[in-house]
């Protein structure tokens, strides 16, 4: 049994998925490139309309500018933090999936912006969760392993925290933590999302030193106020005890730097054998103090972002081009497509409904005008859901296709006709 929505659609040949890495073992294997070096130029940037074309793009070399830099970031943090929404900030273009439910994203997707002579490739990966959680609620592999995995292809990291969540004052997330001590030679940057919704200003300070550990890149965290007054009666005894041995014992061993109390707990962290050990160990650690820097943004509004952006443009590094600078991602427009249907079923159905749904693409053409006409199919697990989707006198999968479509026109920038049918 089907029911559709009431726009046009004009069937065609299925487009096929296209072959661009998106896993961690291979993101950034790259075409052959041009080797004469050019001048930087404008770049037509876009999302093909077509599987056609965007082979031919993502095929194409490389064309490489004089001098060309690149850096690669990967950006985890727990679920619905605001990765995707900074992700499409900085690109300035909306290539990720955004909602306000959970596990929207579901596996590494990359986002290419290209300015000048630079090249920034992000990873946006799927909210952090636990192998636990996984098993509990049947979630794909790479909700699990892929945000980890993203570790070995970039240059740098950045640990996004929702800083409007209370529990964000108390350290970073336990599976976060595990990941950097996993991997403790990778650079990594500390983003506080969502600050517009923090009332107190002050309380972002104190989340800031309870997050680096009271270090950033194993500085002391500035202050504003005496020392002093952090500290402890115990922690000033210390202090006295160590001055008064410093001055008077000519062997006297000073205690060890931030940086070395750090790296002989890195090693500790390596050389213990069994999880629950290591789990034991996290469970004591609120922060990292190896953080380079520290950012304070509101991904939705764009504040802060331009700073992020301008960083991450100074600390690119002399290499070429990974890919053609006209692309923004490495989905193709059928992965974009489903992207945009599955993202507002997500937000019109409050029930885990959306995540027991498959979507199929079954019709996609260029009319002579350039409109672009889709057909997507959704295929519910009952006929009840069926109905729940449809609404009352299809009222709620008009509104679905209408907004969906809105969405592909901001992506593929030109007119698209959605057609949606329901069935089970």
């Amino acid at each position: 049994m089907n029911l559709v929505s009431d726009e046009e659609g004009d069937p065609d040949d299925d487009i096929e998925k296209a072959q661009i890495p998106v896993h961690p073992d291979d993101s950034f294997v790259a075409p052959s490139f041009v080797e004469e070096p050019v001048e930087p130029a404008f770049w037509d940037r876009r999302v093909p309309r077509t599987l056609a074309e965007f082979k031919t793009i993502a095929q194409r070399p490389a064309t490489q500018p004089v001098n060309p830099k690149l850096l690669r970031m990967s950006i985890v943090g727990s679920p619905n933090a605001g990765k995707s929404t900074l992700v499409n900030q900085i690109i300035g273009w909306r290539v990720c999936s955004t909602s306000s439910k959970v596990h929207t994203t579901r596996r590494n997707t990359l986002a290419i912006t290209t300015e000048g002579n630079v090249q920034i490739v992000l990873v946006d990966t799927p909210g952090v969760i636990s192998k636990e959680h996984a098993v509990k609620h049947h979630v794909e592999r790479s909700l699990v392993v892929d945000p980890e995995g993203s570790f070995q292809a970039v240059d740098l990291v950045a640990v996004l925290v929702d800083a409007s969540m209370r529990y964000s004052e108390h350290g970073l997330d336990r599976k976060i933590l595990q990941m950097l001590y996993n991997n403790p030679h990778q650079n990594a940057i500390l983003i506080l999302n969502k600050v517009d919704l923090v009332r107190k200003k002050t309380k972002l300070l104190e989340m800031c030193r309870t997050l680096t550990s009271d270090s950033i890149d194993f500085r002391p965290f500035p202050r504003f106020e005496p020392v002093k007054i952090h500290l402890t009666k115990r922690q000033k005894a210390q202090l006295a005890e160590e001055k008064f041995f410093r001055e008077t014992d000519p062997n006297f061993k000073p205690a060890l730097s931030p940086e070395e109390m750090f790296w002989k707990d890195v090693e500790t962290y390596q050389k213990m054998e069994t999880g629950l050990d290591r789990q034991v160990f996290i469970d004591k650690k609120t922060g990292w103090p190896k953080f380079k820097e520290v950012f304070m943004i509101s991904a939705l509004d764009g504040d802060g972002t331009a700073e992020l952006k301008k960083y991450l443009m100074k600390n690119a590094y002399s290499a070429d081009w990974r890919f053609n600078p006209e692309l923004v991602s490495n989905q193709s427009p059928k992965e974009m497509v489903l992207m945009a249907v599955r993202e507002k079923l997500l937000e019109h159905l409050r029930t885990k409904l959306p995540y027991q749904m498959e979507l199929f693409l079954s019709a996609w053409e260029v009319d002579e005008k350039g409109t672009l006409r889709l057909t997507v199919q959704i295929k519910c697990p009952r006929k009840g859901a069926m109905r729940h989707v449809v609404g009352q006198n299809g009222n709620r999968v008009r509104e679905i296709a209408y907004e969906a479509g809105q969405e592909m026109m901001n992506f593929f920038r030109c007119e698209v006709l959605l057609k949606l049918v329901v069935n089970y």
